[in-house]
């Protein structure tokens, strides 16, 4: 006789944050072996419906009703290896998951939650490892691995527990589009392999369609019925073109000085290379995206040009050696969008770290524009991972600047909400004559607003 499936089952759910209703009577079910998706606009309640359904409440001034059941049991009412056993959470930011200091401890850690037989757990690191193709990170620190190394590590967590069901939150968002087609066909034949019900949140879903038919928006706290990828990729090419149809990016550059003139570099972050190159340079004005394969070290770039990270060779910043300016001049003109927005945040409210420049803002007016409207006295950490990255995009972009580097600023967004962020950027280029440096793996984004767009690859910046 075979094994008989489960079944998750969620009726009538609702739950809210003090006075904020995020999920109203929600209802859907998913079998073990299904796959579907999850889509929405960022702060829609994607990820907190991901953490009721792993069994995560928020008790601090929270309410939730209705019901989650895998087959028979209340996931609020079973033990933490209960609820290993039926299903596991990637999180969207990866780095909040993370209790061990390398990668193979890190995984080790999770089989022995689980209680796993001591003499099989190394082969079952070694086939984790397999698994997401990263065998050569099994020693490396999680603190230095990039944001897409980190999302493959979080996967292979994923794939030790042997969970019936698998939740991913955002998968793919800092992996390249090579990478993101390989993991696609891992867990298709996980899926396969153990017959695991999945259920992915998801905005390029242009990247699932050969995988992944039903696809269920989430409007007003409840999902709505499913659509197919061609309809949403049309309502989305739509949306698009409309946004497209106003816009005028027109300037005035005065002169086309350099900002950042780079000779002989060479960077690298431990013993492993990043770069090494004769010179590039960047101008005064320009929108300049760079692109590459995950862990190429376009971070570690970034945090060069930042004063972050030990380089050799000579980097000119307005005309004056990098090294010889001191760090409150340099960020007095620059500022740095990281990568995980929570690391910059200073303050106890959004308002207050708005105004913590101590700049005079129209704050209705900025809140309505980065769709923050009625979030001003909640705490930053509180945020959706889509409204702290525009947040954080946007107080940075309220200052007098020269440079600004972002990492990744539309991960975790909504095409309408991406767009305007991209727009934001571009505005202030074309407006002040600043220069921004984008890191992304959205190209087709990147293209509809940059100057520039360089590759990193194999240790070298190339002009696309």
């Amino acid at each position: 006789m075979g094994k008989v499936m489960s079944k998750l089952s969620v009726r009538n759910l609702s739950y809210q944050v003090e006075d904020f209703k995020i999920l109203e009577h929600l209802s859907f079910s998913l079998e073990q072996g299904q796959v579907a998706g999850i889509y929405g606009k960022s702060g829609s309640g994607k990820s907190t419906l991901f953490n009721l359904l792993s069994g995560f409440q928020n008790a601090h001034n929270s309410k939730t009703e209705g019901e989650i059941y895998y087959d028979n049991s209340d996931i609020f009412t079973l033990s933490s290896r209960e609820r290993c056993q039926k299903v596991t959470l990637m999180f969207q930011n990866v780095d909040t998951q993370f209790c061990m200091d390398t990668v193979e401890n890190e995984l080790i850690f999770c089989l022995e939650n689980i209680n796993s037989d001591l003499n099989t757990l190394t082969k079952k690191v070694q086939e984790a490892l397999a698994f997401c193709e990263i065998e050569h990170l099994k020693k490396r620190n999680l603190s230095t691995l990039s944001g897409g190394e980190k999302q493959l590590v979080a996967l292979a967590c994923c794939y030790c527990l042997e969970s019936e069901f698998l939740l991913l939150d955002e998968p793919f968002a800092n992996l390249d589009a090579q990478s993101t087609r390989q993991i696609v066909q891992k867990l298709q034949n996980l899926q396969e392999q153990r017959h695991i019900g999945i259920l992915i949140i998801d905005h390029q879903v242009d990247n699932l369609k050969d995988w992944i038919a039903n696809w269920y928006p989430l409007v007003d706290g409840r999902l709505e019925s499913s659509l197919s990828v061609e309809k949403i990729l049309e309502a989305e090419e739509a949306l698009l073109t409309s946004l497209k149809v106003t816009e005028d990016f027109s300037r005035n550059i005065s002169n086309s000085s350099q900002v950042i003139s780079a000779e002989n570099i060479s960077i690298h972050s431990g013993e492993k290379e990043i770069l090494s190159q004769e010179n590039f340079t960047f101008s005064k004005g320009k929108f300049i995206g760079i692109i590459g394969k995950s862990g190429s070290g376009k971070t570690t770039l970034l945090n060069t040009l930042a004063k972050q990270q030990k380089y050799q060779g000579k980097i000119d910043y307005l005309g004056k050696e990098m090294r010889k300016t001191n760090k409150h001049q340099f960020f007095s003109k620059t500022s740095y969008v990281c990568q995980n927005p929570q690391d910059q945040f200073i303050t106890m409210t959004v308002k207050a770290e708005l105004e913590a420049g101590k700049l005079k803002i129209n704050l209705d007016k900025i809140l309505k524009q980065v769709n923050l409207t009625g979030k001003e006295n909640i705490s930053p950490f509180k945020l959706s991972q889509g409204q702290q990255r525009r947040l954080a995009v946007i107080e940075f972009l309220l200052r007098p600047l020269q440079l600004l580097l972002c990492d990744e600023p539309t991960y975790g967004q909504d095409l309408e909400n991406a767009y305007f962020i991209m727009k934001m950027i571009k505005e202030k280029v074309c407006n002040e004559q600043m220069t921004a440096v984008v890191v992304s793996h959205d190209e087709a984004l990147l293209a509809l607003f940059c100057d520039e767009i360089y590759v990193l690859s194999e240790h070298k910046l190339t002009r696309k």
